[in-house]
């Protein structure tokens, strides 16, 4: 398994994943593969440019969004989706490219350097930049990325949306 951490984990991001868990505020619904997910739209728009996109130019009356995203199999976008919502991520080494191809496309970039990380160089001891480092021990891939702050920015409710 390789662990991955998400540089924007801050303490409220763990309550949003308590709320997200038990349906409770969120706003949006998404679906992949007929499978339904519940969140929140502030932080998928903040954890992905793509969502972001689609939801800011979203209009037309209703209190929440709807998307069904095609292009990401549920698996990966579950993933996706964990991770966004959580200190780190552990997956198996199999679902990097999946991983990294589904976190291209969603525009979750802190994931897609990660991924490239350890597809370039998945045997490497210690790995060092200036935004992230990545830790082995006992088989497990550690990635530890600086805390960002995160600025909130208003949103208009609006009807469904495809994001292809």
């Amino acid at each position: 398994m390789i662990r991955i951490h998400n540089p924007h984990h801050v303490p409220f991001l763990h309550q949003t994943e308590k709320l997200r868990q038990a349906g409770t505020l969120c706003d949006t619904l998404l679906t992949v593969e007929g499978l339904s997910f519940k969140a929140h739209a502030l932080i998928l728009a903040l954890a992905s440019k793509r969502l972001k996109r689609q939801l800011t130019n979203q209009h037309g009356p209703g209190s929440g969004y709807c998307c069904v995203i095609d292009r990401v199999s549920s698996h990966t976008f579950k993933q996706i989706l964990d991770y966004v919502y959580s200190e780190s991520l552990e997956v198996p080494k199999d679902d990097l490219e999946e991983l990294l191809r589904g976190a291209e496309y969603l525009e979750v970039e802190s994931l897609v350097e990660q991924c490239q990380a350890q597809l370039r160089d998945p045997e490497s001891p210690t790995k060092t930049d200036t935004k992230s480092k990545v830790i082995r021990h006992l088989g497990v891939v550690t990635i530890v990325k600086e805390i960002s702050l995160f600025y909130i920015t208003k949103f208009s409710t609006g009807s469904h949306i495809i994001v292809s």
